[in-house]
């Protein structure tokens, strides 16, 4: 690769064996510590690990954990995956949340990163992989900023700057987010290369760098990564314009069609399914909804100073309560050191270039993409599925980007300043830029007086008035420092100025990530608890609840993925509507969210056969205490209906609202009867014991002590791609039983056994477009590298 972007080639390895050093060092809690990049003490927070509190009592004075979606969403979703990797199954189904729903769409299987998965302990291979993108984004905005022409230290210091921005430090748990910061440079780099140099080779990395960012499962990122990428193909369509170039704009927007289709094609495996999910999702917001989860103007403060507004660890954190809906500290902020940001505006000055222009363009539509104005309506009014997403502050990821990159090209152009009056011009260029740095400082340290006594953190005005004004000093500090750096780089102390500024920006990243990135001993995740063992056994496949007044006094839903157990709730963007709508008509109030309710007959039909809650149920029949030294109290529910039963008679409603308002009625008796919205005739109800044999992820048997026939009902989300097969082969139809369950016909002939399993045709169609279009890829980059190995003069014997 750096023969490719320039001469040198040792220097630009050095150069990226330095980026390497600094990620292993930054995370050194991860690489030399032994520790995991998650705030796995949170477990003890949860049923039924805290009554184990108390067995660890360097918790009792721990800080606040800000990071919850990372231990309670993420990991238990990955140890999920490579749980049935390694038994070479690819998870299409996901058994253990919302009594089944569709997994492919949200968990990225298909993303190579998954596959380090393989290897057991997912908390360390989390936390690792997190070194390795971290590495891997230095190296692709170095690579990218080098193609645009920077020098080696300008082009390291951009790199630096990208790295440790606080949009990517603060989700660098989530590996569907930080892909975003991986693959954007990748695929300008590969763009940039292309339509340069008129490369086919280039374009077809590119479209594979596409099609693997598709693959990481987030379309939030996406549609963004996407909009940064169209309009750069777009700039440089123009510019040939511009040039008069008539006949060459074509390639640029070719080479754009060709990278984003086949990256669309190779990823089709991924997007349809995910297009499937998303079109049945209940979430919708209207525009005016999607507007209250924007940033207020003055949030955008947050990115220069990070802490303004308050530390979810350090301080109260009351920047959360100045938007309509509370958006959490990752959602707000972006900062970057003082350091990036006077460069960056050096930029502007110092290189006002075609590309200084159109990153300046994109920061600031980035930013008002997550203020809450106008300025989403035409993403609302024409992207397919904008109206489903509701964190438009996640927009910030476009100036978290285009700002370091910035940088880099002010650094270039103060190192290519030349002697005399162009020097001087540049002192008076970055004196100015500095000086605006502190201006917005003051600014800052006004609106902090200003806006605290409208919150109802005006008791404790005092001290936060303090803490912002430490962190306001603490970054014009840093600016002067920067600005002295600066200064001697045009000067004769060129070198050990510019290893001053990344020393800066290191340092900055540094203290940010440790502030906020916290590590843990993952011995908090491997607590050997009574009650687990207990939930899992059993010959047939069952489900639990777990209760509570508060949603941290219980068990996260997406634990059930990692424990081998299933559970009747879950916690993802996209939840199939008929899943959600049945949970939040038998769900009630608690701290947090809904929960279903215990005691309403649904939750036997939902095959729900034990409850346990950190305080004890109210009397009742239906649950018998287990006895036993548990760390809660757990109970069995004793009209639990098996996984797949013959209801006595079936009922037609043609009307869904009636059906889901029966179901969720306390007087539903689902032991003798199953409703449905389509009529089922001609067919006799003939029931008969049934079970459950070879019970996997995607498919299962089930099995009579007899032969029966009539509407079986499997207690499973009703979604398409289910398919069912009975002895001889035939297919069954299958519909929606009980509003949001599987319906199984049997008949007219009874059966023995029904063999199900999961293979939806958006998968299908998905799979097969990747394969034909990677075939297309590979053929395309052989006939090229045939081409292009041919001697360039006839070959003459003798």
């Amino acid at each position: 690769m750096t023969r490719l972007l320039g001469s040198s080639r040792a220097r630009d390895i050095a150069c990226l064996l330095a980026l390497a050093i600094f990620a292993l060092l930054l995370l050194w809690p991860v690489t030399l510590g032994g520790q995991v990049l998650l705030t796995a003490q949170v477990m003890l927070s949860y049923d039924p690990w805290h009554h184990h509190l108390g067995e660890f009592p360097e918790l009792s004075h721990a800080k606040g954990y800000p990071l919850l979606d990372p231990v309670n969403q993420i990991l238990p979703a990955y140890d999920f995956i490579g749980e049935q990797l390694r038994e070479d199954v690819l998870p299409l189904w996901n058994p253990r949340q919302y009594f089944g729903s569709p997994f492919l769409a949200l968990s990225g299987a298909l993303y190579p990163e998954v596959w380090l998965h393989l290897f057991p302990n997912a908390e360390r291979v989390l936390s690792w992989s997190a070194v390795l993108f971290l590495f891997l984004a230095g190296a692709a905005a170095f690579a990218f900023l080098r193609t645009l022409g920077c020098q080696r230290p300008a082009a390291l210091f951009g790199a630096l700057g990208f790295m440790t921005n606080g949009f990517f430090v603060a989700w660098l748990h989530w590996p569907a987010v930080r892909a975003a910061f991986l693959w954007l440079p990748v695929i300008l780099l590969c763009y940039e290369r292309a339509v340069r140099g008129r490369s086919v080779p280039w374009a077809l990395a590119g479209a594979v760098a596409v099609g693997l960012h598709f693959l990481s499962g987030f379309a939030q990122m996406s549609i963004y990564l996407m909009l940064v990428i169209g309009l750069y193909g777009l700039g440089r369509v123009v510019r040939a314009f511009r040039r008069g170039r008539w006949s060459s704009a074509g390639w640029p927007l070719l080479a754009l069609a060709t990278m984003v289709l086949l990256g669309a094609g190779l990823a089709a495996g991924q997007l349809l399914p995910t297009f499937e999910l998303g079109g049945s999702s209940l979430r919708f917001n209207t525009y005016e909804e999607q507007l209250c989860y924007g940033l207020p103007p003055v949030g955008l403060l947050s990115g220069f100073f990070p802490h303004l507004f308050g530390h979810p660890i350090e301080a109260p954190l009351w920047g959360e309560y100045l938007a309509v809906q509370q958006r959490a500290f990752i959602e707000i902020t972006w900062g970057l050191s003082g350091a990036v940001w006077l460069l960056a505006l050096a930029a502007l000055v110092l290189r006002p270039r075609t590309e200084t222009w159109f990153w300046i363009g994109v920061a600031v539509l980035g930013s008002l993409l997550a203020l809450n104005r106008g300025a989403n309506a035409l993403l609302y009014f024409t992207v397919p599925g904008f109206s489903k997403l509701n964190a438009i502050t996640r927009s910030l990821v476009i100036p978290a980007t285009a700002v370091p990159l910035l940088a880099g090209l002010g650094l270039d152009a103060l190192l290519t300043a030349s002697a005399g009056a162009a020097t001087r011009r540049r002192r008076v260029a970055l004196l100015g830029s500095g000086l605006g740095l502190m201006a917005v400082g003051l600014l800052a340290m006004f609106a902090v007086r200003a806006i605290l006594p409208t919150t109802r953190f005006w008791a404790m005005a005092q001290e936060l008035i303090s803490y912002a004004d430490r962190q306001v000093f603490k970054c014009c500090l840093v600016v002067a420092l920067s600005l002295a750096l600066g200064m001697l780089c045009l000067g004769r102390f060129r070198r050990p100025a510019v290893v001053g500024l990344m020393l800066v920006v290191a340092v900055e990243g540094y203290l940010f990530l440790h502030a906020f990135a916290l590590t843990s001993d993952p011995k908090y995740l491997h607590i050997q608890t009574a009650i687990i063992p207990v939930l899992r056994a059993g010959e047939q496949p069952h489900r639990f609840l777990s209760v509570g007044d508060h949603w941290k006094r219980r068990l996260p839903p997406n634990h059930a993925m990692n424990l081998g157990l299933e559970d009747i709730q879950g916690y993802f963007p996209l939840v199939p509507e008929r899943t959600e709508r049945l949970l939040e008509a038998i769900g009630r109030q608690a701290i947090g969210h809904l929960q279903p309710d215990w005691r309403l007959p649904a939750v036997d039909f939902l095959n729900v056969r034990d409850v346990f809650s950190r305080s004890p149920l109210a009397s009742t029949e239906k649950y018998v205490p287990l006895p036993g030294d548990y760390e809660v109290y757990l109970y069995r529910n004793r009209q639990v209906l098996p996984r797949a039963y013959v209801p006595r008679q079936v009922r037609q409603v043609a009307d869904a609202e009636q059906v889901l308002a029966e179901v969720a009625s306390p007087a539903f008796r689902p032991h003798e009867e199953a409703l449905v919205e389509t009529p089922v005739s001609g067919v006799r109800q003939e029931p008969a014991p049934l079970s459950i044999a070879d019970y996997g992820i995607n498919s299962f048997r089930i099995v009579g002590e007899q032969p029966w026939r009539g509407l079986t009902v499997v207690s499973m989300g009703y979604w398409p791609g289910w398919h069912a097969r009975a002895e001889g082969q035939q297919e069954l139809s299958l519909h929606p039983a009980n509003y949001a369950i599987t319906g199984l016909v049997v008949g007219p002939e009874p059966a023995r056994w029904v063999s199900m399993f999961y293979y939806p045709a958006s998968f299908a169609v998905g799979f097969f477009l990747g394969c034909l279009t990677a075939a297309a890829v590979l053929t395309c980059a052989i006939l090229t590298w045939r081409r292009s190995s041919r001697p360039r003069f006839p070959w003459r014997p003798g």
